[in-house]
């Protein structure tokens, strides 16, 4: 792909879809409505247990949008659990201001920033580079106190709640200098989830997605992508203290 092709996301489908949620049984990729085209090579994809019912009582209660970069490593096991874990304990590589463990999210006026928290990583050795960040619905009256000034929002776990998953693919013509890039993929890496699921059996997800893959349904049906609006809607997505 040359500079200014907008990568097509079949390849994180792929990805997706090659990973179980361990509640159904079924493609993580099912818990994701269909891709939304956004601007500058980034896609929306709602949360599917995020429904219009629970948006409108969060909204009424006053619950705001905020984001959160996450690595592609971690986003499995994050899509299996539901929910955006709090940073806690340094011992296990957490960072967060000392006193003040929670979810680290960037509000509206500030979502670029949540973007230094995530890393490109080449999926499928094919010249694109894909990350992931989370759209989330904030409740502040759940936020937890920094010790010092900072332009991000910490919250209680429970004052998070999953509302899209938004993806970017790059090629290396187009990156630009903020963003952390990885030069290969290292399924070692990626967090299994069934490492805290116990109960469960633990699923070996495939490391590496294919541009041949076999695709789930989902995938398959969503072969051709929705085109949404360039710009975001009017306000209505674990970042480390900075």
């Amino acid at each position: 792909l040359g500079a200014g092709k907008v990568p097509d996301p079949t390849t994180m489908l792929a990805f997706l879809s090659q990973r179980v949620d361990f509640d159904s049984n079924r493609s993580i990729l099912d818990l994701l409505e269909p891709p939304v085209r956004r601007e500058d090579g980034w896609f929306s994809m709602a949360w599917k247990p995020f429904s219009k019912d629970l948006a409108e009582k969060l909204g009424k209660e006053g619950w705001v949008r905020a984001w959160h970069g996450c690595k592609l490593e971690g986003l499995y096991s994050i899509m299996c659990s539901k929910k955006l874990y709090a940073s806690n304990n340094k011992e296990l590589g957490h960072r967060f201001f000392d006193a003040s463990p929670g979810v680290y999210v960037h509000e509206d006026k500030t979502k670029e920033k949540a973007e230094n928290y995530l890393r490109f990583v080449p999926l499928c050795k094919d010249d694109v580079f894909w990350a992931a960040k989370w759209e989330v619905r904030v409740d502040r009256s759940q936020a937890v106190k920094a010790p010092r000034k900072t332009d991000q929002w910490v919250q209680k776990e429970d004052g998070v709640q999953l509302a899209a998953l938004w993806i970017c693919g790059r090629t290396a013509a187009d990156m630009v200098d903020q963003y952390s890039v990885s030069k290969d993929w290292n399924s070692a890496h990626e967090a299994n989830p069934s490492h805290w699921r116990s109960k469960v059996t633990p699923v070996s997800p495939t490391s590496t997605a294919s541009t041949t893959a076999p695709l789930s349904a989902p995938a398959r049906r969503w072969g051709k992508y929705r085109r949404g609006p360039a710009a975001l809607p009017p306000t209505q997505h674990k970042a480390a203290p900075g």
